[in-house]
């Protein structure tokens, strides 16, 4: 009987302590910006039915840079009128139904669709909130309220570490109240360089150095991409391409390990060329809208790439096998590079793999060790 009593008491204690490793820590729940206090501003008591909007806005960016800044050194987030604008749409929407959330009426509905609005593209976040917009009688700053709005943010480790990647250095931000003024919502667009399009070509332009067409191929999807998105391994795909002439090989020591990598079911990969002469610095043609920043091929598959191995010993698993040629669109001489788009469930654009090799043109390391050596001496 008491050993029964400790096998279970055992399995107790075990239960709580998984439980107990599983839960992972959030550093960002003690967020303290009583720094911001020195604002005198900051600290004057919020109105909701009277407000300066600028101020609220000041303090609110104020505490995100202060946050990114504490947590990973990070410059501060500049501010765009149009995710201002695409920010504000969410926040007026939200104190409308007096609901949280980042979803609207159609055609508008996703934060997708709300970007492209504002003539902005799909590499852009939304995080949103809720405070309460006044504590009665009791006092409630500027602080106070933006405190209350970062808050759930940080708490949540997912929507904290969106808020303070490294990846983002623009921001826009929106604000409103319900209809009897108890609740202040919140829209953050957060974003970066790729968010905007300036180098966009017109849509009737016909000789683009892109395709056009999708290639079977559908916008980033956090839950299908997770996994493959914080891969490393698949890194090393751009070492298994190589360019003969016209053509495009994949060049593997192991299929087996290939595979692994793209081999699972709904697996595919599309080689997106892409020219340097896109990227002339007065007259650049790209389109951060789309997936791919060149001529693409179709989804290829491993299985497709197996059947063409061109290596037929069956004890050998190296591979060898022609996936494509050089698309008609690129001139003989043109220079251009080849990435990669790792597609999930056959559609979903997860990853695109760079080249990593930097060739150094008309250099020479050595006269370069001699110039600096003369200089020091």
């Amino acid at each position: 009987m008491i050993k029964k009593y400790t096998f279970v008491l055992t399995i107790i204690l075990l239960s709580i302590s998984n439980l107990s490793f599983c839960q992972v820590e959030n550093p960002y729940i003690d967020f303290n910006p009583e720094k911001l206090k020195a604002k005198t501003e900051y600290t004057k008591n919020f109105n909701p039915g009277n407000y300066k909007s600028n101020v609220l806005y000041n303090c609110m960016l104020d505490m995100i840079n202060l946050a990114r800044e504490e947590y990973f050194f990070l410059d501060p987030l500049k501010s765009d009128k149009d995710m201002d604008d695409c920010a504000q749409m969410q926040a007026d929407y939200q104190a409308q139904k007096d609901e949280k959330g980042v979803l609207n009426e159609p055609p508008y509905r996703t934060t997708f669709f709300r970007l492209k609005k504002y003539g902005l593209t799909y590499h852009a976040i939304e995080l949103v909130s809720k405070a309460k917009a006044n504590l009665g009688a009791q006092e409630y700053s500027y602080y106070d309220l933006c405190l209350e709005l970062i808050r759930p943010i940080l708490k949540n480790i997912k929507t904290a570490k969106q808020l303070l990647d490294k990846q983002y250095t623009y921001i826009g931000m929106g604000f409103e109240t319900d209809e009897y003024m108890k609740s202040m919502y919140a829209s953050f667009i957060i974003g970066n360089d790729l968010t905007f399009n300036p180098d966009k070509p017109d849509p009737m332009e016909k000789d683009v150095p892109f395709s056009k067409g999708k290639s079977g191929m559908t916008y980033y999807d956090e839950k299908v991409c997770a996994k493959c998105s914080a891969d490393k391994n698949l890194e090393v795909l751009s070492e298994y391409i190589q360019v003969k002439d016209n053509e495009v090989f994949i060049n593997c020591g192991d299929h087996k390990y290939l595979k692994k990598l793209i081999g699972k079911e709904g697996d595919a990969i599309v080689l997106d060329f892409v020219q340097h002469s896109q990227y002339d610095c007065e007259h650049p043609v790209i389109d951060n809208d789309r997936i791919n920043r060149g001529f693409t091929t179709k989804p290829i598959i491993f299985e497709k790439v197996l059947e063409d191995n061109t290596i037929k010993d069956k004890k050998s698993s190296k591979l060898y096998a022609k996936i494509a040629t050089v698309p008609e669109g690129i001139e003989k001489d043109a220079e251009f590079d080849v990435n990669i788009i790792v597609l999930k469930e056959g559609k979903y654009a997860c990853r695109t793999i760079i080249k990593k090799a930097v060739e150094c043109k008309k250099a020479s390391y050595q006269a370069k060790i001699l110039a600096d050596r003369k200089s020091v001496v």
